[in-house]
């Protein structure tokens, strides 16, 4: 997790690097879920978040509608 300026705009990115398929798949009688689909899923939930953000006077809030907004998945090509 880190924060930048960009073009005077605070923004933190927050990468999600760990999955636990206990927690985020269907399991089997053996625990664990079986099959590529379930592969690509795990590999779903890793990714980077980033959002811009403001200090208010109530604390840190998210820019909702801010066009820096979004979510890189680990596969994206670059």
């Amino acid at each position: 997790m880190e924060t930048f300026l960009v073009d005077a705009r605070e923004v933190i990115v927050i990468d999600h690097e760990h999955v636990n398929p206990k927690l985020n798949l269907a399991a089997g009688q053996d625990g664990v879920a079986p099959g590529a689909d379930n592969v690509t899923k795990l590999q779903n939930h890793q990714d980077v978040s980033v959002m811009e953000i403001t200090e208010t006077p109530d604390g840190w809030a998210l820019v909702k509608d801010s066009p820096l907004n979004r979510m890189i998945p680990h596969r994206l090509p670059m």
